[in-house]
């Protein structure tokens, strides 16, 4: 006999008295429920010791989209949340009566060349904006690596490889678009809303959802980087020297030290 937890009768027996359709109709992008035959592909996180389970999964196309939701959600008494890669899925919590807004259909990709800015819709990964300023001699303060959302990473602050020489990553930030509570459009950079472009750039998915933002990109055309594998048991000796070594790096370097379990496979000496 399937035994069903609480966070999912709780599910049923919103969605029993919820009808999506109406905000199907309302919505370029999709929205999938827990009966529907993609619920579990759905409701995936990038994170996989992650089991989500929201009342329904809306994947809007564009900000329009987003306001259709957010209206939704507001008429029948639920809550959103926003995700983009789900890397950080498990700071969700619980998701029962929420609509998880994961926005990774939205990946428009703007590079401004005179300006050196970027402007990243709430689906783009940080591959694909490193590409697009490639072609231009620019490059970003992007994460460690290609599938890391743009916006959910910047929201959070950014630390990047480059961030000894130029700062987090929301600090770079120019402009961002959303969507509020009340689901009202709105575009706020340092002139405008300063309050709240202060709390997005650090603050999370908490104060709205993010539809895009607009940052800073670097004249920066090449970049060394490499890795040196040592066995663990020479882990404090080799911490000792790595520590010393790095007193007197540039600002241009930046170095991480990790003791890592990994698997056996080949790749890895």
């Amino acid at each position: 006999m399937e035994t069903k937890t609480m966070t999912e009768l709780m599910n049923e027996k919103i969605l029993a008295e919820l009808e999506l359709r109406p905000l199907r109709e309302n919505m370029d992008g999709e929205v999938v429920g827990p009966h529907d035959a993609d619920w579990d592909e759905a409701r995936l996180a990038w994170n996989l010791a992650v089991d989500q389970r929201p009342a329904a999964v809306a994947l809007p196309e564009s900000a329009f989209d987003v306001v259709a939701v957010v209206a939704f959600a507001r008429e029948h008494g639920l809550r959103v949340a926003p995700q983009g890669t789900g890397h950080n899925a498990g700071a969700l919590g619980d998701l029962s009566g929420t609509i998880l807004v994961k926005t990774l259909r939205m990946r428009g990709v703007e590079i401004y060349p005179r300006a050196r800015t970027a402007r990243a819709e709430a689906g783009v990964l940080w591959g694909e904006v490193v590409e697009a300023a490639a072609e231009h001699g620019l490059a970003a303060l992007a994460g460690s690596s290609p599938d890391v959302g743009v916006v959910g990473y910047t929201l959070g602050g950014g630390l990047s490889w480059l961030a000894r020489k130029h700062g987090i990553g929301a600090n770079q930030v120019t402009a961002i678009e959303g969507i509020t509570a009340s689901g009202e459009f709105f575009r706020t950079d340092r002139d405008n809303e300063p309050d709240l472009f202060w709390a997005l750039r650090g603050g999370g998915g908490s104060f709205a959802i993010v539809t895009a933002i607009e940052f800073n990109l670097f004249p920066i055309e090449e970049v060394y980087a490499g890795i040196l594998w040592f066995p663990v048991e020479r882990a404090a000796e080799i911490l000792k020297v790595w520590r010393a070594w790095t007193d007197d790096l540039p600002d241009e370097m930046t170095s991480v030290g990790r003791i890592l379990q990994l698997p056996p496979i080949p790749e890895i000496p």
